[in-house]
């Protein structure tokens, strides 16, 4: 079984961060995530974070540091997750593959299911947010 690469983004603003629910229909459906997608072949990660925003919500980010990676075994396939902090520099967002986005705290957290993988970044913030 391949490792698929995939990147994600915690865009920050106001001491909240967005976090958004996969639509009907997609593997994951209804679960929360921090925003992105494969990396392509060739791709490097910041390049692969700006695409997937992009092309998720139509909207341009910088990419500002890594903060944490998980692995996780979703049984037909396994994922190393790599999630950056990320600042939203222009447009407004247009779900595409998700149905709702959130701006949370980090004491929300608890309140939202999250995919597995996406767990691991959610430890990483309640430890090293401090808001």
């Amino acid at each position: 079984m391949n490792l698929i690469k995939v990147v994600a983004g915690v865009i920050f603003d106001k001491n909240r961060f967005l976090i958004a629910r996969r639509k009907k229909g997609k593997k994951l459906e209804y679960l929360w995530e921090y925003p992105g997608g494969k990396v392509e072949e060739k791709e490097n990660d910041e390049d692969a974070l700006k695409r997937e925003l992009f092309e998720e919500f139509e909207i341009e980010i910088a990419v500002k540091k890594f903060i944490t990676e998980s692995y996780y075994d979703y049984g037909e396939y396994r994922i190393n997750l790599r999630a950056y902090f990320v600042e939203h520099l222009a447009g407004d967002f247009k779900l595409k593959d998700h149905d709702d986005i959130a701006w949370i705290s980090k004491k929300e957290l608890s309140k939202y299911e999250f995919a597995p993988a996406d767990l691991k970044i959610n430890e990483f913030l309640k430890k090293n947010f401090n808001v």
